[in-house]
């Protein structure tokens, strides 16, 4: 689910189809339609979903509802899917597809590496910088380990 994300989108949408995603799906919960900052290279391979609901309940219910939305409406067109925030970059040591096709055939959900980034005490930061390039300390892994902290999952969906 995308809200105010604006200066982030088009640098998270490029990075996921660069690595192999094939469609990205946005539900955008926000006024300004992200397609007037994504590239319109990568448009044909985004469909943006409006969230309806506005502020209606908390973020949780808002981002199950989108989840639920996305099982019911689309899961039978995709092999497998991720969802993840805007500020949610998925790194594997090989090209996505290539990652997922090393899963044993009965495996359905996989668990992703991944590090919680800091602002790193900026305060205004410069937003024509890439994301990956702002934001460069994350926390350790001892300190995760310490702490609920849900990983990203990529679902098996057929």
């Amino acid at each position: 689910m995308c809200r105010n994300e604006t200066p982030y989108i088009n640098e998270w949408v490029n990075w996921h189809l660069s690595i192999g995603f094939d469609k990205i799906f946005i539900y955008n919960d926000d006024v300004v339609d992200p397609t007037t900052v994504i590239s319109k290279s990568c448009l044909s391979r985004v469909e943006i979903i409006q969230v309806e609901d506005g502020d209606s309940g908390s973020e949780l219910r808002r981002r199950a509802r989108t989840i639920n939305d996305f099982i019911q409406k689309h899961c039978t067109d995709v092999e497998w899917c991720a969802f993840t925030d805007v500020d949610e970059f998925i790194h594997t040591d090989k090209p996505v597809r290539e990652w997922l096709a090393a899963a044993p055939a009965d495996v359905e959900c996989v668990a992703l590496k991944w590090h919680l980034y800091g602002d790193d005490g900026v305060i205004d930061g410069d937003e024509s910088k890439p994301v990956q390039s702002r934001f460069v300390k994350c926390i350790d892994d001892k300190f995760e380990k310490k702490r609920l902290v849900p990983k990203p999952h990529v679902q098996k969906t057929n």
